[in-house]
Parts: structure tokens; C-alpha cells; sequence
């Protein structure tokens, strides 16, 4: 079909109340405007139409037509209002092809996260002025106004209208959801993944223990979250051993448990060093992410953590394929070279949370509600961090005023448009004796006290955030001089009260399914209420103000599991057996009814 292909024609038709049809398209390029009016034009559509339709005699009343500016080179700067704001406004300058550069015109501006706001502009050599008005000084900026950065490329389309030329489209975007979003089926780590095409929002709730929820709900504290799970799915998962921050956020992104990660604790005893060495670094990592995955198949990927440490061992390749990745910890040091982003506290409003406290947790969760409702993120790991529950119980007021803001904050990202699935690193208990003072076995004075020296204790839970838990946690790595003292050391360990599990190297690589030259000659686990130390002198537990609440062990292991639509039936059969907290992304973007048929949601496309 020559005759429809050259001019583009693909037909379309609507009606109107009044009984009027509005009908088209055409597209042709040129480097004039005498393309418009051909006659040929009009009878090919109207032949076309004639193919799938009863209409008969219809006649042309009148012809709206358009054209394309293509923009040579296009600088751009000014400030973009939150989504229901009135007014934007911001200037610079668009070099078009020399056609288009000398006729006065009307402007609309339209933003991907803010309503049209008009205003006037003169179409003139070299460029093009346009505003309401000039852009505002930095520090002058109302509150809640947000700074347009050109280089992550918020999303502009302006419409030029005048009388006595065609109706122009100039979109400055680089990037914009409706166009990049993508379903495209992508593996990473022996596992594929199919996304809906829709926002996807993965949330590791740190150290929510399900009972949190719960007591949430029942409060009426989180009526969003409590909406989300009758209308999706609720469930528990098992996490990965031991149940600490780094082993499961890798677990997490990568899909897979620690025996394929090499990520068993936040520190370890480095067999090649013989150092003891925490785990901050992608190095110790032994297998991609699927955030780097989802970026290679087209997916605009945010990964927005509280902690810098879980940045800098899992946002590695992120920013390279065109990802934004910050904490809220030191997101005063975004840059974008490093993170993707610039001024990255004018994203959210307001600067820099304080690491401990549960604000940073909130932040993390309004900066990735922020991104999706710009357009700029659709594919979305978002990490909290575990200061509330290390220091309230699920019914403390602290608490439940905790998880009300992170309920409002879910509903937000629905709001956006998100398919939301939520699931925690590690759960939390109370550890402490009946006088309230923290439940301790120093392990390493233990043992060198009943056998002498050669026996060194790792504390895997040790990380920089010791107000949090002292460095006490419920599991340890007990490595020996001489490995054949272990049968009457393992012995020894499980005729202790408080002490529940206690397996040799090949023993805890199968069961607990760690990577065996990552840990100790023994790994020994402590009951609910107790928690397992080094000695007395390399914990300070001053630091630990109204008694200690840890993880690590066997009984932080279960954690809850969250989706904002139902799942399939594959899938309903999959989570009755024995779901782990790194299925979360495959069930989000795998097993929910989403995935059967999924509108980009209204505000993707505004």
C-alpha cells in the first residue's frame, strides 16, 4: 500500500455527542509546510476509512493540522511545581530547523509532573524564549517548588498555537514513561523476569517483623497497607541466614541465597587476609543484580536506600546504564556522575534525615514516590533502614506513628501508578533478661575460658550502625587455630542454656546455604531472646538506651510478604510452599494478575 505508507496514514475516528467525527492521521516530512492540503491525503483517508466502517457521504468540514519542530540543540532550565500544583514556569532556549524560526505564536506547557500552564513566547532566531515567568534564584524558591535538572530530563511538551501557522509538538524530554517503559522479558542469575508495564516498587521494610504489621493494622494505624493486602496478597516468607541487612538486601536484588551471593554477614574473617573486613564493597559480591538486568531491557531503575553502606555494595552499574541510586544517609552528596543525580534533597523537599531516627525511612520512600510521579524511575528497589524497630516494639506509640507515615507513603507510590510488593530483610526481638539488661553470651570468652587460646569469634551483624544493636546479633562464626577441636567445642556451645543450633562448616553451608570459605570452622545460633557477643570489652552496651532489640538468628528469619495485586493461581500454589524473601521480584513481576493485561496508568502518560 504505497499510496498510504508514504504520507504515513493510519486512520483513526471519533464522535462526538453532536454527531460530528473527528478523523485521522497523516504524517509527512519535509523541510516546508507545503505538504498540508493535498487532496490525495484526504481521499486516501477517507478510503481507508470506508474499509471498517458503514459511514457514507461524508464530506471535510475542517482540517486540523500539525507539524513536528525538531530540535537541533536544546538548553533548558527553570523549576517544575509538585502534581497539583496551578502554575510552572521556567525559560531557555530551543534551536529549531530554519523553517520554524521566525513567526510569533502562543505556548502551552504541559509537564509530566505538574497540570498545562500557558503563557507567551516570540518563535525567533536563534532560539526559543519561552515562560510565564524568569526562572526563579535557587534559594528564592517557594516551598515544595522543585529545580528542573535538564541533564535527568523531566518531561516538557509545548504545544505552539498561533492563527496563521500549524499546530506544533516540541517535546525537550529524554526521557518519558509512556515511551520507555517496557515489559521486555529480562534474566539475571538463572532467572527470568517479566515485568508489567506499569511502575514497579519493591520495598524492604527493615526489620519489620510481621507482628508490626499486624498491631499496625489492628490499630488502624495503616489503612492503605491494610487496603493493598485484601485487595493483593499477604503472606509470610522465609529470608536467608543469618538474618541480617547485607545477606538478605543482596538476596533481594540478586534472586539468589548467600551460598551464590558470597555476601553471608555485614563482616567476615577474609581466609586470603586473615583480616577482619566488613562487607561494603560490590567486590565481595559474586553475582549481578537484576536492577542492573531491568536497566539493560529498558527499565528507568532507581535504587534509593537509607544506608550508604547497602549503596555502595549493591548500586554498582546502576548509574552507568542511566539509573539514579542514592541514601538517604548522604544524599547531600548525590552528584550525578556517581548517583544519577544532582541536588537530589530538592527531590524530596527538605534535606538530609538523620540516619538514626525513623525519618530516614521515610525519606527513602517519598524520593521514590517522587521519581515515578516525574517520570523518571519505573523500576524501583527502595530500603529502609531498621532504627524504629531495634528501638520500639510493635505497640510502642513510636511505633505505630512509624508505620502510620510509612503507610502514607505506600499510598502515595499507588497513587503513582506503582505495583507495590513489600517484604523485610530480617525480623526483631526483644533481647534482654528480666531486669531489662541486654541477654548476652560472649561467646569467645566462653570458650577461651574452657579451652584456652586459638578461637576467634565474628560477629556478622557488626556494621557502622552500633546505637542500633551494639553489634550483638543472634548468630556468630567461631573459626579455630585447630579444626579438629570442633566436634568437643560444638559439643560444649549446644549444652549452653540460650544456645539452639550450632553447625560445622559443611553442615551450616548446606542447611543455613552459605558459601563456605565466607564463614566460620563453626556457626553457632542463639535462642529468641538472646543474642550472642564476642567479649565484654568489644561491646559497648552504653549505647544501647532502653534495652536491646536485635536480630540474626533463627527467629528473625520469617518475615512478612506484601502485594498490591492479587496473584495468579501459579503463583498462589508457589507461595504455599516455602517462599523466601528473595521470590519478591519474581513474584512482582512474574506472578500477579497485573502481568495478564496492564494499562500504563493514567499518570504516565499525562
Amino acid at each position: 500500500m504505497p499510496d498510504y505508507l508514504r504520507p504515513g496514514i493510519h486512520v483513526m475516528v471519533s464522535q462526538h455527542e453532536d454527531g460530528r467525527r473527528t478523523i485521522g492521521d497523516s504524517h509527512e516530512e519535509s523541510e516546508v509546510v507545503s505538504p498540508f492540503n493535498r487532496a490525495a491525503v484526504d481521499e486516501a483517508i477517507l478510503r481507508y476509512l470506508a474499509r471498517f466502517t458503514s459511514l457514507t457521504d461524508l464530506t471535510i468540514e475542517e482540517r486540523w493540522q500539525g507539524g513536528y519542530c525538531i530540535p537541533i540543540r536544546t538548553v533548558l532550565h527553570g523549576w517544575i511545581l509538585p502534581v497539583g500544583a496551578r502554575d510552572a514556569v521556567a525559560d531557555g532556549t530551543c534551536e529549531l530547523k530554519e523553517d520554524f524560526r521566525r513567526t510569533p505564536i502562543r505556548l502551552t506547557a504541559h509537564s509530566t509532573s505538574c497540570p498545562p500552564a500557558t503563557g507567551s513566547a516570540t518563535l525567533a532566531a536563534p532560539g526559543l524564549d519561552f515562560g510565564v515567568a524568569p526562572p526563579l534564584p535557587r534559594r528564592e524558591a517557594p516551598r515544595g517548588i522543585r529545580q528542573w535538572n535538564p541533564q535527568r530530563g523531566r518531561s516538557w511538551t509545548i504545544a505552539l498555537r498561533n492563527s496563521s501557522v500549524p499546530q506544533f509538538s516540541l517535546s525537550t524530554a529524554r526521557r518519558h514513561p509512556q515511551r520507555t517503559m517496557t515489559s521486555r522479558e529480562f534474566a539475571c542469575n538463572g532467572r527470568s523476569y517479566s515485568p508489567p508495564e506499569q511502575p514497579l516498587a519493591v520495598i524492604c521494610i527493615d526489620g519489620c517483623a510481621d507482628e508490626y504489621l499486624s498491631v499496625s493494622i489492628a490499630k488502624g494505624a495503616m489503612p492503605r497497607t491494610a487496603a493493598m493486602a485484601a485487595h493483593g496478597y499477604r503472606g509470610m516468607v522465609r529470608g536467608a541466614l543469618p538474618s541480617f541487612t547485607n545477606v538478605n538486601n543482596t538476596a533481594i536484588v540478586t534472586g539468589v541465597p548467600p551460598c551464590r551471593t558470597g555476601i553471608c554477614g555485614n563482616f567476615f574473617l577474609n581466609p586470603e587476609t586473615g583480616e577482619e573486613v566488613m562487607m561494603n564493597s560490590p567486590e565481595f559480591r559474586r553475582c549481578g543484580t537484576l536492577l542492573t538486568a531491568a536497566a539493560d531491557a529498558g527499565r528507568l531503575v532507581a535504587f534509593i536506600t537509607a544506608k550508604e553502606k547497602l549503596r555502595t555494595v549493591l548500586g554498582d552499574g546502576i548509574v552507568e546504564r542511566g539509573g539514579i541510586v542514592f541514601s538517604s544517609e548522604k544524599v547531600d552528596e548525590a552528584r550525578q556522575e556517581t548517583h544519577g543525580v544532582e541536588h537530589a534533597e530538592d527531590l524530596i523537599g527538605r534535606p538530609r534525615p538523620e540516619i538514626y531516627s525513623g525519618d530516614a525511612s521515610i525519606y527513602v520512600l517519598e524520593a521514590g514516590a517522587a521519581l515515578v510521579e516525574e517520570g523518571r524511575a519505573d523500576f524501583l528497589y527502595l530500603s529502609l533502614t531498621d532504627f524504629m524497630q531495634h528501638k520500639f516494639a510493635p505497640e510502642d506509640v513510636e511505633s505505630l506513628e512509624f508505620y502510620r507515615a510509612l503507610d502514607t507513603r505506600i499510598g502515595r507510590l499507588l497513587d503513582a501508578g506503582c505495583l507495590v510488593a513489600a517484604t523485610a530483610d530480617h525480623g526483631m526481638n526483644a533481647k534482654n533478661k528480666a531486669d531489662g539488661s541486654p541477654n548476652v553470651i560472649y561467646v569467645e570468652s566462653l570458650l577461651t575460658a574452657r579451652f584456652g587460646s586459638g578461637i576467634r569469634v565474628i560477629c556478622p551483624i557488626t556494621d557502622p550502625y552500633v546505637v542500633h544493636h551494639g553489634a550483638l546479633g543472634s548468630l556468630v562464626m567461631v573459626h579455630l587455630d585447630d579444626s579438629d577441636r570442633r566436634g568437643d567445642i560444638a559439643r560444649f556451645l549446644m549444652e549452653q542454656d540460650g544456645i539452639t543450633e550450632v553447625y560445622d562448616r559443611e553442615m551450616a553451608a548446606k542447611k543455613l546455604e552459605l558459601a563456605p570459605d565466607r564463614i566460620g570452622d563453626l556457626c553457632v545460633l542463639s535462642a529468641r531472646d538472646v543474642v550472642v557477643g564476642k567479649t565484654p570489652d568489644d561491646h559497648d552496651l552504653s549505647v544501647l538506651e532502653g534495652g536491646l532489640r536485635s536480630h540474626g538468628g533463627r527467629y528473625e528469619e520469617m518475615v512478612p510478604l506484601l502485594v498490591s495485586e492479587p496473584l495468579t493461581e501459579s503463583f498462589l500454589r508457589f507461595v504455599r510452599r516455602d517462599p523466601r524473601n528473595f521470590d519478591v521480584f519474581d513474584i512482582a513481576c512474574n506472578g500477579t494478575t497485573a502481568n495478564l493485561a496492564v494499562p500504563i496508568p493514567a499518570r504516565a502518560i499525562q
